[in-house]
């Protein structure tokens, strides 16, 4: 037993060594004052406790060490701020400038300033005070007090003009509630919609839908065929549409299938499948292609349409359901109780691979 711990402790020296070895500074990218300082410790073998910082032999502060200047650090628990090292407050401790801070919802970093952000704030790396200023797009302008916002590059009085589409707009008669935007225009959405960005007066008051250049009520009303149409109370209408071609129909009769109407010759039970109405209680749809469904059970596989208790579809092709316990790996089946499916592949559980 001693020799063997002392064969493994020898293994585990040589494996350190070996690890410094091989990842020991190469000397590019050093001055000569490191590359010297790196020969010495090559040279004495004293590289796992030390190391080389601005051309002096420091002690490594633990597995993970960096250099700051002429010092070592740990960057786990320490920080590097302007060559000087401090100790990490927290987590998310971070440098800004040469001194640590850590990023709350009041503090940030900014032109390697720390800056309070309730009253500062940043603009591309440039900070400006809030009450005084406020930044667009990147851009530092004047604040015009309460309600300035920005419209692009500029800033305008929101309690009394409207930005749209990088436009200053006054606002309209129904003030910040009812202006609204119609592409670069503002009105107000008491009296006009807008309708394929353009400005259309409404037909009544309640309307709130457009319907090729007309404004209709959609509570009421219905857009189909090119106009506007009443609906009767319990009325329920739909619109089939058939390329430029619009027809109204009455849902409780008929169905529209991708632009084809059809009769409900089976009720509630007629679905689309499709351009074509089926009988959804016994046919299934596979792929746009009506089935014929012969047990409950059955449902599609691709284009075909089977008994789920006795096979299973897998990626689309069907097999023999032998038990409770077989599933799908891929294209094959197999039982969970003894294999098991990794990487599309069925193997035996437990050791090598098997097939079922």
């Amino acid at each position: 037993m001693f020799r063997l711990a002392t064969l493994l402790v020898f293994a585990a020296l040589l494996t350190i060594a070996f690890a410094w070895r091989r990842h020991r500074p190469s000397g590019h990218g050093f001055s000569a004052r490191d590359r010297k300082c790196f020969a010495k410790l090559r040279k004495y073998g004293s590289g796992m406790l030390l190391t080389c910082c601005g051309g002096n032999i420091v002690f490594k502060h633990g597995h993970v060490s960096h250099c700051c200047g002429s010092q070592s650090y740990n960057p786990l628990r320490q920080l590097c701020c302007g060559k000087k090292v401090y100790y990490k407050w927290q987590r998310y401790t971070l440098c800004c400038g040469n001194k640590p801070y850590t990023p709350t919802a009041n503090q940030g970093c900014c032109d390697k300033q720390v800056i309070n952000r309730t009253l500062e704030g940043c603009c591309r790396n440039s900070k400006y005070k809030k009450g005084q200023s406020t930044c667009c797009e990147g851009e530092i302008v004047p604040n015009m007090g309460y309600g300035t916002d920005c419209c692009g590059p500029w800033t305008y009085d929101a309690k009394s003009y409207k930005c749209c589409a990088g436009f200053v707009r006054p606002l309209s008669a129904g003030g910040q509630k009812n202006t609204k935007c119609c592409m670069s225009d503002a009105y107000d959405s008491r009296t006009q919609l807008c309708c394929a960005f353009n400005l259309v007066n409404k037909t009544h008051k309640d309307d709130d839908k457009c319907c090729f250049g007309k404004t209709f009520n959609s509570k009421k009303q219905q857009c189909c065929e090119y106009d506007v149409h009443d609906m009767k109370k319990g009325e329920e209408m739909g619109c089939c549409r058939n390329g430029p071609f619009y027809v109204r129909y009455s849902k409780r009769t008929h169905i529209c299938c991708r632009g084809v109407m059809s009769r409900k010759t089976w009720g509630g039970n007629t679905y689309c499948c499709g351009k074509k109405a089926y009988n959804y209680g016994r046919n299934l749809c596979c792929q746009n292609k009506i089935a014929r469904k012969r047990r409950n059970e059955d449902v599609c596989c691709g284009t075909f349409p089977y008994n789920r208790k006795s096979f299973l579809c897998c990626n689309g092709i069907l097999r023999h359901k032998y038990n409770a316990y077989y599933l799908c790996c891929y294209n094959r089946t197999y039982d969970n109780r003894y294999y098991m499916c990794k990487d599309g592949q069925v193997r035996r559980r437990g050791w090598g691979t098997g097939t079922a």
